[in-house]
């Protein structure tokens, strides 16, 4: 996978109504993951949007654990990084 070229989604992007539906590759950054190819990376899939406690919410799917849950805007573009993942080309 080349992400060099990738560009990093906005939290408005990310909450879009056109994203619903679409995958995204979640990956986290911290001091121990400076390397993108070396940290932890998750593929989910956008379900919807919500608020909880006046604070705009991102609901994702993860195939691999079966599971729903909820991301938060706090962190963003400081712990976690999010990719559109984009088929046929």
């Amino acid at each position: 996978m080349n992400t060099c070229y990738w560009n990093c989604l906005s939290w408005n992007k990310l909450t879009s109504p056109e994203m619903i539906d679409k995958d995204i590759l979640i990956i986290y950054r911290g001091p121990d993951f400076d390397d993108i190819h070396l940290a932890p990376q998750k593929v989910v899939q956008i379900i919807g949007t919500d608020h909880v406690e006046n604070e705009h919410v991102l609901i994702v799917y993860d195939h691999d654990e079966d599971d729903i849950f909820l991301i938060t805007r706090e962190g963003k573009g400081r712990l976690w990084e999010t990719y559109q993942i984009m088929e046929g080309f």
